[in-house]
């Protein structure tokens, strides 16, 4: 530290014009390549979804990582770095001890250690006959890897790691990495902390500023010895058997914000001395949950659950909304700028506040009611993501795009508890898409919120067709993350029941159901086919579906329970508006797991809280909630005034249905 500050004024004293050097870092890389892993070269490894290739799926368990060593191999507390640099700077320089942090060079080929980054020494392992020695650590890597999804600040890392979801270790135990000691450069100075930036880093002790050409010179001492500060954790989650698979692609990550507990100044879970007892998931015991302080006590009566409150934005016909319902959640709020969805969301849900209007224009036509709630579902267009979209437009792919910065502002208007979202999963695993999914996830954690994110196949989770979707949920400050659901359905030999049939999914519906004669439907000269089995094919915007007789195509109403609609759900607008609400829609049992899976922290963290639930937020008394929540989201900016110009005022079009489901109000 000595040396950098006076290397450093002596740098400042020598020029004429004043460099701010407080600056991204240098040589980002172009888009984030901390997201390369996830990308699917061509359409061939498409198919290497778990569910979609079951001969790439080993039965034997994922062969467990970081386990204790075994003789001749032991633990040990301290090694000496083997490095002259190291060594010239005398014995504390070069001893590393648990809890310190090493810089790595290695000329190993990139992979979970990559040259330049850091680790964080939780273990010493020597063997005793030969005298080598390993350090395992969590590996640390600078934010300019992970652009645009972190801001690539000087001298910010994040941990980086890998997890198994088939083993329960915490991933500061199973995540760990080795290197041997030869690899260790020197020791760095590392703070992991849960405060935001720029707090501990070095803008608080040194004026790091030059003149001229100087300023160059000054970053590179700052890069090379000044403090590192880690905010972040990122991981790439494989599912049971994904690791040891040929293809060796994950499907599951999570970026999240460095907890309380893990902090130094905190509980110290990641100093290496007591990991081994900390479990961070929200399956852990019950104090494990970290509690923010309310601004006013709350009340301390019995523990009655209340309904939690759901925003549902892009609703379309109302997918998720059903599903939320389905899970046990309330409705309050809902927006899409397609009328004739609007009118079916309005038909479903009579009690619902439903707005038709552009995303941007959503936080201005909320600001009439209170739309605060406990989980918001965004399904942003999924058109420019999707595997389907063989026939780009580049205005409307634009457009839609451009809907990912409206996520913002609905966040900030709506100040949800969690966050869900569902998108194709070409948004993560297509390389020309990396950009817009780490754009949205920066701009998820810039609001505060950590996030996790999974692709799934739909036909695992109740839903009698093949369709892999993105998944996101995201958690606002002191509640945790919630588990992806567990599949419900999967192939012979895999313990669970067999995939929904066809026959299964549509051969009960009433007769009396609407939007299902099939006399009057469309006739076909198709091929027969086994309805004791899941359709083949994905529901799409256009009916291009033949029943099993191969005589007709399926009428609405059977396209609506392919898509896991309930019988009794009901359609407005022409039949070509009501294939685009059915084929655009989020299948509704394959997301009432997510909501259930949302539910159950929720009703965690509020049990320890004293509350069984948060209020309606339109009902009345409910300031000491309202005031907890703030406190808990702290770190959330309030919301900006939002300009009705801002998508060329369709404000001014907007209409609101009253909560009675009748009347329709402008909004001017």
């Amino acid at each position: 530290m000595d040396y950098t500050a006076r290397s450093v004024r002596s740098l400042s004293d020598a020029g004429h014009d004043i460099i701010n050097i407080d600056d991204d870092d240098d040589d980002i890389p172009a888009v984030c390549s901390a997201l390369d892993d996830f990308i699917i070269e061509d359409e061939d490894d498409n198919l290497s979804l778990r569910s979609a290739s079951p001969e790439l799926r080993p039965i034997e368990p994922t062969w467990r990582r970081n386990t204790a060593p075994r003789w001749p191999e032991t633990y040990i507390d301290h090694c000496t770095l083997l490095s002259e640099r190291a060594k010239n700077l005398g014995p504390t320089a070069s001893t590393v001890r648990i809890g310190d942090t090493v810089e790595i060079h290695t000329q190993q080929p990139a992979g979970l250690v990559e040259d330049g980054d850091f680790m964080r020494v939780m273990k010493i392992i020597q063997n005793v006959y030969s005298g080598a020695i390993k350090l395992r650590g969590l590996i640390c890597r600078r934010n300019k890897f992970f652009a645009p999804m972190l801001d690539p600040k000087l001298n910010e890392v994040s941990i980086v790691t890998t997890i198994d979801t088939d083993d329960p270790r915490p991933y500061h135990i199973q995540g760990l990495e080795e290197i041997s000691l030869d690899e260790a450069f020197r020791k760095r100075r590392l703070k992991v902390t849960n405060a935001p930036f720029p707090k501990l880093s070095y803008r608080d002790h040194s004026p790091f500023a030059s003149r001229g050409p100087d300023g160059k010179k000054i970053k590179k001492i700052v890069e090379d010895n000044d403090v590192l500060v880690c905010r972040y954790f990122f991981a790439k989650v494989y599912g049971k058997g994904e690791r040891n698979s040929a293809r060796r692609i994950p499907y599951q990550g999570i970026l999240q914000h460095i907890t309380p507990m893990e902090a130094d100044d905190g509980g110290k879970i990641l100093t290496g001395r007591s990991a081994e007892h900390v479990d961070l998931t929200d399956n852990a015991d019950d104090g494990d949950i970290i509690l923010m302080e309310p601004t006013r006590s709350l009340p301390h009566g019995p523990n009655r659950e209340r309904q939690y409150t759901f925003g549902d934005a892009f609703q379309g016909g109302g997918g998720a909304s059903c599903a939320a319902k389905l899970a046990g959640l309330k409705v309050v709020w809902g927006f899409d700028h397609d009328k004739a969805a609007v009118d079916t969301a309005a038909l479903n849900f009579p009690r619902a506040r439903i707005f038709q209007c552009e995303a941007a224009d959503f936080p201005a036509a909320a600001a009439r009611f209170n739309a605060r709630c406990d989980i918001v579902h965004i399904s942003l267009p999924c058109q420019p993501f999707s595997n389907a979209n063989t026939n780009p437009n580049a205005i409307k792919d634009e457009i839609n795009t451009t809907c990912v910065f409206a996520v913002t502002g609905i966040i900030r208007t709506a100040r949800p508890r969690i966050i869900t979202l569902e998108e194709a999963d070409g948004l993560l695993t297509r390389e020309k898409h990396k950009y817009w999914f780490g754009k949205l996830l920066a701009l998820i954690r810039e609001e505060g919120y950590s996030v996790k994110w999974a692709i799934h196949n739909t036909l695992e989770y109740d839903i009698s067709q093949p369709r892999k979707r993105l998944v996101l949920i995201a958690a606002a400050p002191g509640i945790p993350l919630p588990n992806m659901p567990k599949s419900t359905r999967g192939r012979p030999g895999s313990n669970l029941p067999a995939y929904l049939t066809a026959r299964e999914a549509i051969g009960n519906i009433p007769r009396s159901a609407t939007h299902h004669n099939p006399h009057l439907a469309s006739r076909t000269d198709g091929v027969p086919w086994d309805p004791d089995r899941p359709f083949k094919s994905t529901i799409l915007t256009k009916n291009s579906l033949c029943h099993w007789d191969g005589r007709r195509k399926l009428t609405l109403r059977e396209l609506a329970g392919i898509q896991g609609f309930p019988h009794t759900y009901e359609f407005t607008g022409t039949k070509t508006a009501i294939e685009k609400q059915i084929g655009n829609a989020v299948p509704p049992p394959w997301f009432k797991l997510v909501f259930e899976e949302c539910i159950k922290v929720l009703r965690k963290v509020d049990r320890i809280q004293g509350r069984g639930g948060r209020a309606d937020p339109r009902s009345e008394g409910n300031d000491d909630e309202v005031n907890m929540f703030r406190a808990a989201s702290r770190t959330l900016s309030p919301a900006p005034p939002i300009s009705s110009q801002a998508s060329g005022s369709s404000i001014e079009n907007a209409i609101f249905i009253d909560s009675d489901g009748k009347n329709i109000i402008e909004i001017d």
